[in-house]
């Protein structure tokens, strides 16, 4: 079953761009907006860490 949302890589880029940050996002700002803009499960956590890592 295919996700209902973007690559994490994706959205970790889209959140980035546009919380235009001028030293940088953090974390909890970047899994805020993806929580709030995208329908995602409940281990985003997980996920943002590794594709963060990335």
């Amino acid at each position: 079953k295919p996700a209902e949302h973007p690559k994490y890589t994706e959205m970790v880029a889209a959140a980035i761009d546009a919380l235009k940050e001028r030293s940088g996002s953090s974390r909890q700002d970047i899994e805020k907006y993806i929580k709030a803009n995208y329908k995602v499960g409940d281990n985003v956590d997980t996920y943002l860490k590794l594709a963060l890592k990335r």
